[in-house]
């Protein structure tokens, strides 16, 4: 998924970061980036069961989910 980073914090996510929900672990931090436009975003990878509407924290940060299907 690609996650919309909360830009209030200070550093981005590290390489292999827990994503969670709820304090339960559903996922990893892949890559994090501070993008030109859409400001700190990462990608990670979640399980598929994981509801793309709940916000998640990424290594501390809270984030929003958008699905990336391919």
């Amino acid at each position: 998924v690609l996650l919309h980073l909360d830009g209030s914090a200070e550093q981005l996510p590290v390489h292999g970061a827990p994503v969670e929900v709820a304090g339960r672990q559903v996922g990893w931090v892949g890559t994090a980036v501070q993008h030109h436009e859409w400001g700190p975003i990462a990608l990670a990878v979640v399980k598929n069961r994981t509801d793309p509407t709940v916000p998640v924290l990424a290594g501390g940060v809270d984030a929003t989910q958008e699905p990336i299907v391919v």
